[in-house]
């Protein structure tokens, strides 16, 4: 974590300077909220659900219901530097939230700081930093745990923090076509509960975009994961390797696609349509590990929307999603268990105000 927040500083500490001395400044405000509607937001399967709305295993579930309406506000600024000759800097800091209405145990907010060079000929590199603290995943079975009395449930609160690093190189090749290639680092750290599920991931991506000038754009990439997991507590009690190990290997697909139906002055419609498909092979060598040892996971999701803008300030966005992961334990697990499976839907409506605060043309560092 350390060596997180250092690696952040140095990244601010090195544009910083560059930026004051710009040609041109500007500083933009956006702000939005967001309102959702979400039948399965914990992702339970079928079973799951079935054992919740029947009332049995209550210690198992800390929800009230197993849908519910979602608040989603953001704030982001944006400060934007031109240096000349194609050549700008842009330095992003966001925070947004996901607030329910009925099951205030699962609430969230998350920061992020991004920093992007343009170079000019389709040239751009981006750097970035995302912290997600305390995301309630939901209540697991702690085996290592001791209860004061017999009888109790060994059920807990399963939560991590989230950091993320990524860095993107972005090229045009010819007019109109770009390839971009990208790492990603991440690393969950859970609570001490569940310390054998801290991980850390690795990811490469490699991904293109087609361009039309007035009409809209397509793009599609594919990424390869590796995610390794402590796989061990400090029980020093357990049986060696009684820890379930979630490490997993993987390859994601995206693609997505915009098409704009309206463009005047005064307003804009836009179409869009995005797609994600993973495949994940999970690594334990554990026969004890029923849930993890052998299992193999497929998931699907596609979101369409579509996007209103109005005098480049406002905009609306309407969007339903759909997500499905299909989980293929292994023979160890329990012939009729479904856990991992799952199939969630969402509606989502966003409003959204970008203002320009300040604004310089062809400042001086001096100025």
């Amino acid at each position: 974590m350390r060596c997180q927040r250092m690696t952040l500083a140095a990244i601010v500490w090195l544009i910083l300077p560059s930026l004051a001395a710009a040609r041109g400044q500007s500083l933009s405000m956006t702000a939005a909220l967001g309102s959702a509607y979400d039948d399965n937001f914990l992702q339970y399967s079928a079973g799951q659900i079935s054992d919740f709305e029947a009332g049995l295993k209550p210690a198992q579930f800390s929800i009230a219901t197993r849908d519910d309406q979602l608040w989603l506000p953001s704030l982001a600024f944006a400060f934007e530097a031109d240096r000349g000759h194609g050549h700008r800097s842009e330095l992003t800091v966001r925070g947004s939230g996901e607030y329910h209405q009925k099951n205030g145990t699962a609430d969230h907010g998350s920061g992020s700081v991004s920093w992007r060079e343009s170079f000019g000929a389709g040239r751009r590199l981006t750097l970035s930093a995302y912290r997600l603290p305390g995301f309630y995943l939901r209540q697991l079975l702690d085996d290592d745990a001791v209860n004061p009395f017999p009888g109790l449930s060994k059920y807990r609160r399963a939560e991590f923090d989230l950091t993320t690093l990524a860095a993107k190189y972005r090229q045009r090749v010819v007019e109109g076509f770009s390839v971009e290639a990208g790492y990603q680092h991440e690393q969950r750290d859970y609570v001490p509960d569940f310390a054998e599920r801290t991980s850390s991931l690795q990811q490469g991506s490699l991904a293109f975009d087609c361009t039309a000038p007035k009409n809209g754009a397509f793009g599609a990439g594919v990424s390869y994961q590796s995610s390794t997991a402590d796989a061990k507590d400090d029980d020093v009690a357990a049986t060696p390797f009684d820890d379930v190990d979630v490490s997993y290997h993987g390859l994601e697909f995206d693609a997505g696609a915009r098409w704009r139906f309206v463009h005047s002055p005064s307003h804009t419609l836009e179409g869009l349509i995005a797609l994600q498909s993973e495949g994940r092979t999970y690594d334990s060598d554990r026969v004890t590990d029923k849930y993890h040892h052998g299992r193999s996971d497929r998931r699907l999701m596609i979101e369409p929307a579509l996007r209103i803008g109005l005098r480049k300030q406002w905009s609306a966005r309407v969007a339903y999603m759909y997500e499905k992961n299909d989980a293929r334990l292994g023979t160890a697990a329990p012939a009729s268990a479904d856990a991992g499976s799952y199939v969630e839907n969402r509606v989502t409506f966003t409003l959204e105000w970008n203002h320009e605060l300040w604004h310089s043309r062809h400042a001086t560092a001096g100025e």
